[in-house]
Parts: structure tokens; C-alpha cells; sequence
């Protein structure tokens, strides 16, 4: 993790801008997706990613239902700005940018991951490999 003692003149803040609350929603809506297009054919396997799908609501409905309850605290700043900042955590601060890839990295991965192994298996299903 890298982190990067307070500098000065830098805005600090305590939550994830919107937009990165965004892009880890259409990841995993995006692997869910992935998911049910290469491995959905077969009615157990349709069973067992209804309960994907369900687990990834509910993965997805959480963030969503606490921003919710904790109300607005005043205008967002635009990704930009709150990039060029600093993101408060518990081990002390680290650069924004930094933590959207820390946060991001895992979910593309997987996405990147699933697509490729989906495809491949589509392709040895039809005798092209």
C-alpha cells in the first residue's frame, strides 16, 4: 500500500468520490454479466448463478442503502478535484488516485479474468480451439 505523509495545502477526505462508487458498481454488474453469457446454459448452472446474482445485489445494494441513510454532507467535489487529494483511512492517508486503483484493481481483474476464461471455453464448446 503507499502511503504518503499529509502534505500541505492538499484537501483530506474521509469517503470515496461517487464516481468510483460508480465503477465498482459497472464492474461487478459487468462480471455478473460476463458470467451468465459464458457459463448460463444448463439449469443447475443457471441455479447457481441466480445465487451469484443475488450475492452481487446485495454486494451492490449495501454502499448504496448506507450512503442513503447518512444523508448529503454538502456538495461533492468533481473527480478531479477530490483525485488530486488525499483519502483519510485508518492507517493514516494516502493519495486519491491511489486508492481508486487500490480499490478498482481487484474487480477489473476479475472482470478481465472471467472474460478471458469465459471466452475460452466458448471457443473449445464450438471446436475452435
Amino acid at each position: 500500500m503507499s502511503q504518503s505523509p499529509s502534505r500541505r495545502n492538499v484537501r483530506t477526505f474521509g469517503a470515496l468520490h461517487p464516481a468510483v462508487y460508480a465503477a465498482l458498481a459497472a464492474s461487478t454488474l459487468s462480471i455478473v454479466a460476463a458470467i451468465w453469457v459464458f457459463f448460463g446454459h444448463g439449469l443447475y448452472s443457471t441455479v447457481q448463478l441466480a445465487v451469484v446474482t443475488v450475492f452481487a445485489v446485495m454486494f451492490l445494494a449495501t454502499p448504496l442503502i448506507l450512503s442513503r441513510l447518512a444523508g448529503r454532507r454538502g456538495a461533492a467535489p468533481t473527480l478531479r478535484e477530490w483525485a488530486e487529494g488525499e483519502l483519510e483511512i485508518i492507517d493514516g492517508s494516502v493519495e486519491a488516485r491511489h486508492a481508486i486503483v487500490m480499490v478498482l484493481i481487484a474487480p477489473m481483474a476479475c472482470l478481465a479474468g472471467i472474460s478471458i476464461i469465459g471466452l475460452m471455453a466458448w471457443l473449445v464448446s464450438i471446436g475452435a480451439l
